[in-house]
């Protein structure tokens, strides 16, 4: 479904927000087309085809930048492993679990369908052949009290399925005058439900349960509709308990507690067909569910917060708990603070403390489990997972007691994790695969263990050199180091056999830089490493032709890198070693070239750069060469290929294409005219396609020619804001050795009105097709074919028009009103529709906080025009999946968009600990029913860095400087950064960062302070890893140490500094002779905030620091404060402020 964005690029430049929808940004890559109006007018072409070019570079190399971020400032090999190896089975989890609930709205959507279908169809089913019959009667009684103006169902579900798995039933309409029902059915339990085919009201269900037909020739059923508007409905689903063949089981207890008062609200019971409903006052109430049996209890409950007109859904399993207990000690056997057990299944994830003497016990569902002891498994733990060498924990039918797991400490033991997958990269894996580890001195087993259910497992081991063996395998070889995460792999060598090594440094300086390598072959399979903190790397990669290309861990301090020697052979036997020199974007510039010519990407074709620099270099597997070069106008050549000049400034990239020689000097020209006949001087010509991007400027003349590669392509030209863009009609086609003329012409804003059509389809099914526009009196204005993307476009003149656009299923009209100056976009529905919504994309919100996703999705078959018939009252409701359940976010009305897009809450964000995947769906509130969406996952980022830091001052004491400075206004700051030199124009960088407190204070205690000046720079970081501008350069001078030498000459109390402050400040005295000093802080009422000293001192320059709190620790108010001196016969008073 995501492939469909490719025909919505249009709408992805237009500023298109009504009824709380927001403007759609497309970030499909491949959607890159444009269209400018009056309304974004500062949408430049020029600037689009930059980004273009800049988004198909990162497309190309940083695939794994995400991977990369996450990893950002970990520098730890084993992080990699933590994080994407043996957590990356979290998301099939996360996908099982979601899917339960979807399965859930997949059964009751398809129930709600066949209730549609038997109200509307008015059919009584006699699917059985059974001779005992019996009357049910009864009367179904609104609860509001109004009169019931249309058809009301009964049906009734005896538990089997027909044999396309649908309920059969028996059913019969109301009587509307005195809302009375008969039905006659044979003998048997029943699911009874009432269903109102206008709406506005819950179906009426039993609170029995069941209700059992037989015995006596009459019987009554009497029930209740609950209204909408005020009541909410929740649902109880007992998961697995229905089947291909037939529902017929035990139901259960169900009581419903008042939060607040815990008084019991209502009683009833589990359907018999695995779910039933509780109507209920809008409230907080906690709902329990007995599942006891004669043998053991089992209570389970959920608590939650009901919405009038709104629904939740409880998924519960019939299935008594079982028990996960043991203990979890370090080698010596002592209990280890902040020790957790993590108990990992498919569906579920335990992750609990030990207690005080170590141990655990956790209730689990039963089922199989893979387990580990752990200390901030995801930080910077002191210890290895303490794993458990069998694999797997078996509790499927019993309780596990007894276990022992034990905690390595990192400093004295590397890890290894073992994997039973043929590389990191195949997604396949088997649990249970055995694997001895030997001691190759005395080729003694010292170690054997089992793969988990998720195919992995490990195990810490002293330093050394190893064996090990998966079964089934040869013996293979490894060199443990402690501190260090190794990975190992069923299938793989072990590491000593790494043939490919190498160096990732800083160009200008020589030094390492820690960073990532990837590696591509000419099949596109990707390999990546990440350096070690000296920028040294080693990898494995199979016999074939490979590029490289590598990035620094922070992409703001250097510019990536390709491999300058282009393409690489890896033979068997054969070992290679290669360089990547990275340039700083500080004073350097980037440029990539690309070759490619109507075969492909080039190469191994050498390109050169002269300038300010010289390059040359070779290109890889996808014709590019690139390098890092000093500010200045550079030429680049390649043989048989037209040279090109381009400017760098420093931080700027440039990506320059060349193209081939030609036996002609182009292909493509044309125009660019106004309707009233001018030419268009300095008119955009753009050529684009999915691959490949060409943009030209017209002459005086309006005239443009240019050479591009022979392809297809939709073509595009404007000039400003006064005129509307203007697409060529269908595809341009280049052929080879053929020349092409493309005219355009534009319409003024001021007399025209424009209209857009973007098709929804499938693939190729979006290109060449016919559109026609009809004018008021059905005269045909213009026919128009759709582009790559899906796209038509006119101008047109004030009035009243149709589009037309033959489907599969008829003509599809849209009925539009222009006026001059106006854009109207309209969304052609391609192909079958369907009911229920379907989302096309759940993409960030950008340039925010974070916090929230953009919803698209395609509306539902049933949507219509609501201004054309007011009797209908539909509405969309996105929900966000919280746990196990859906929890409504939003609602909107229906008004036949085509595509919604709704702005939405997020749970979290994503960032380096937690992916923040979130499901989400759209339910369509129809008049023929409701509908609900497939899930689709989504996260949101921040974008937004901290503001720069505010108020940076401080002082010396001691050997020691105090900084301080003012607090971040942003609610989500994690720490600051605090930079350091004695060079008073130096720029923050990892080397001169001393310090990342959380506080708004450091106090910087240098060892071998040298007196001089001193300079600091302060920033503040977010949770989201989003670092905030730096803070003016705070300078800071240290006195020689001779100029405090000897005693002071008078008493002296000195003002405060700094002042004012905040959050602390330093007081200086001197006292001439020893004395008994007693200093004091009062507010402006005279009451005593803090006694700061009452002692006897020694004769001396004396300073003490206030932090702003009282005598009882407590942190003070700002405003005016005055301090006092009293030393002998020595007094001083003086005023200072605090400012928060």
């Amino acid at each position: 479904m995501k492939n469909k964005l490719t025909v919505i690029a249009l709408l992805s430049t237009l500023l298109y927000a009504s009824n709380g929808f927001s403007v759609y940004q497309s970030n499909h890559k491949k959607s890159n087309s444009i269209l400018v109006g009056p309304e974004n007018e500062l949408i430049s072409l020029e600037k689009h085809i930059k980004e273009i070019n800049i988004n198909k570079a990162k497309d190309i190399y940083k695939k794994n930048s995400v991977k990369a971020k996450r990893l950002e400032n970990k520098g730890k090999t084993n992080l990699i492993s933590r994080e994407n190896l043996w957590k990356s089975k979290r998301n099939k989890r996360e996908l099982a679990v979601a899917g339960k609930t979807t399965k859930v709205s997949t059964f009751i959507n398809k129930l709600e369908n066949q209730r549609n279908y038997i109200a509307q169809n008015k059919l009584n089913q006699n699917h059985n052949t059974i001779q005992n019959r019996n009357t049910v009667s009864g009367t179904i009684t609104p609860l509001d009290g109004e009169t019931l103006v249309d058809t009301t169902t009964v049906i009734f579900f005896d538990g089997s399925l027909d044999e396309y798995g649908n309920f059969n039933y028996f059913s019969t309409d109301v009587n509307v005058e005195d809302r009375t029902y008969e039905i006659t059915i044979p003998d048997g339990n029943y699911y009874v439900e009432a269903f109102y085919s206008q709406g506005g009201y819950w179906y009426s269900c039993l609170q029995s349960g069941s209700f059992l037909v037989g015995g006596e020739e009459s019987q009554t059923l009497n029930m209740d509709l609950y209204p909408l508007a005020d009541y909410a409905a929740y649902i109880f689903f007992e998961d697995g308990y229905w089947t291909s063949e037939s529902i017929d089981g035990e139901i259960f207890p169900v009581n419903v507690y008042d939060l607040t008062t815990n008084d019991l609200v209502s009683s009833s019971y589990t359907g018999m067909l695995g779910f039933n409903y509780a109507y209920l006052l809008p409230g907080d109430y906690r709902i329990e569910i007995d599942l006891s049996t004669e043998n053991e209890q089992n209570i389970i409950s959920n608590e939650v917060s009901l919405i009038a007109g709104e629904y939740e859904v409880f998924v519960y399993e019939n299935m008594n708990p079982v028990t996960i207990s043991g203990s979890i000690f370090d080698e010596e056997g002592r209990v280890v603070d902040s020790a957790y057990i993590y108990i990992d299944g498919f569906d579920t994830l335990y992750n609990e403390p030990v207690d005080q003497e170590g141990n655990f016990s956790v209730n689990v569902e039963q089922g199989e489990y893979f387990i580990f002891g752990h200390v901030d498994f995801l930080g910077d733990s002191p210890f290895w997972p303490a794993t458990y060498d069998q694999g797997i924990v078996d509790v499927t039918s019993s309780s596990l007691s007894g276990l022992e797991l034990t905690l390595f400490d990192t400093l004295n033991y590397g890890f290894v994790s073992y994997y039973s997958e043929e590389d990191p990269n195949n997604p396949d894996f088997y649990p249970s695969i055995h694997v001895d580890f030997y001691d190759l001195q005395t080729n003694e087993i010292i170690h054997t263990g089992q793969t988990g259910i998720f195919g992995y497992n490990g195990v810490s081991l002293l330093p050394g050199e190893y064996g090990f063996q998966f079964e089934g395998q040869d013996l293979d070889t490894l060199v443990v180091e402690s501190g260090v995460w190794h990975d190992i792999y069923s299938g793989t060598e072990g590491d000593d056999e790494h043939n490919v090594s190498g160096l990732l440094y800083d160009a200008p300086t020589g030094e390492g830089i820690l960073g990532f390598v990837y590696f591509h072959d000419e099949f596109d399979s990707t390999y990546f490493v990440e350096t070690d903190s000296d920028g040294y790397f080693s990898v494995s990669l199979p016999e074939g032709l490979w590029s490289s290309y590598a990035q620094p861990v922070n992409m703001d301090d250097h510019f990536m890198s390709i491999w300058r020697g282009g393409v690489f052979e890896i033979f068997e036997g054969n070992d290679f070693y290669l360089e990547h020199e990275l340039f700083p974007t500080d004073g350097f510039g980037f440029a990539l070239v690309h070759l490619e010519d109507s075969t492909g990407f080039l190469s191994q074709r050498h390109v050169e750069i002269f300038g300010p620099d010289y390059y040359d270099a070779m290109t890889n597997h996808y014709g590019d060469v690139c390098s890092g070069l000093s500010p200045g106008d550079y030429t680049v050549i390649s043989e048989d290929f037209q040279p090109e000049s381009f400017t760098l400034e420093s931080g700027s990239y440039e990506f320059i294409y060349l193209m081939p020689y030609q036996g002609m000097n182009y292909n493509i020209s044309g125009h660019v005219m106004t309707v009233s006949g001018n030419p268009v001087p300095n008119a955009i010509v753009l050529y684009q396609n999915f691959n490949d991007s060409h943009l030209f400027l017209t002459d005086s003349n309006g005239y443009y020619e240019a050479f591009i590669p022979p392809n297809v392509y939709s073509a595009y030209a404007q000039v400003d804001s006064t005129h509307w863009t203007e697409l060529a009609g269908g595809v341009v086609h280049i052929d080879e050795g053929m020349e092409q003329y493309q005219d355009f012409t534009l319409y003024p804003v001021s007399d025209y009105g424009f209209l857009v059509g973007t098709i929804f389809g499938q693939g190729p099914n979006i290109v060449m097709r016919s559109v026609h526009i009809y004018d008021e009196m059905g005269d045909l204005v213009t026919e128009l074919l759709s582009n790559l993307y899906g796209e038509v476009a006119v101008s047109l003149l004030p009035g009243n028009y149709t589009m037309a656009f033959e489907t599969p299923l008829g003509i599809q009209e849209h009925y539009v009103t222009m006026e001059a100056g106006m854009m109207n976009i309209v969304v052609l529905m391609d192909g079958p529709e369907f009911p229920e919504p379907r989302i096309l994309d759940v993409f960030d919100v950008p340039e925010d906080q974070g916090g929230k996703v953009y919803i698209a999705f395609e509306q539902s078959q049933f949507d219509t025009d609501g201004a054309m018939d007011s009797m209908r009252t539909e509405m969309y409701t996105i929900e966000r999946m919280d746990g196990d359940f859906w929890v409504g976010l939003t609602s909107i009305g229906a008004y036949n968009a085509g595509v919604y897009v709704v702005e939405v809450n997020t749970l979290s964000d994503s960032t380096s600990e937690s992916n923040g995947l979130t499901a989400f769906r759209v339910i369509a509130h129809m008049d023929e029913g409701s509908f609900i969406s497939d899930a689709e996952y989504g996260y949101s980022v921040d974008n937004i860095a901290p503001d720069m830091v505010n108020g940076l001052t401080g002082y010396y004491d001691d050997g020691m400087i105090m900084l301080s400075w003012y607090h971040s206004q942003a609610n989500d700051i994690s720490h600051y950064n605090v930079y350091h030199s004695t060079e008073s124009n130096f720029t923050p960088s990892q080397e001169n960062l001393v310090s990342s407190p959380y506080e708004n204070e450091f106090n910087h205690e240098l060892a071998q302070l040298s007196s001089g000046d001193h300079f600091y720079i302060v920033s503040a970081i977010d949770i989201n890893e989003n670092q905030g501008n730096f803070s003016e350069t705070l300078t800071i001078t240290v006195l020689d140490i001779d100029s405090h030498l000897g005693l002071p000459d008078i008493f002296a109390l000195h003002q405060n500094h700094p002042n004012p402050f905040n959050p602390a400040t330093k007081i200086d005295y001197d006292l001439p002779e020893d004395v008994m000093v007693n200093i004091e802080i009062y507010d402006l009422m005279g009451r005593n905030i803090r006694s700061m000293v009452n002692d006897y001192q020694s004769a001396g320059y004396k300073s003490i620091r206030w932090d702003a709190t009282n005598n009882f620790g407590e942190s003070v108010s700002a405003g005016m404060y005055i301090y006092t001196i009293h030393a002998g016969d020595f007094r001083q008073t003086m005023k200072m402020i605090l400012l928060k």
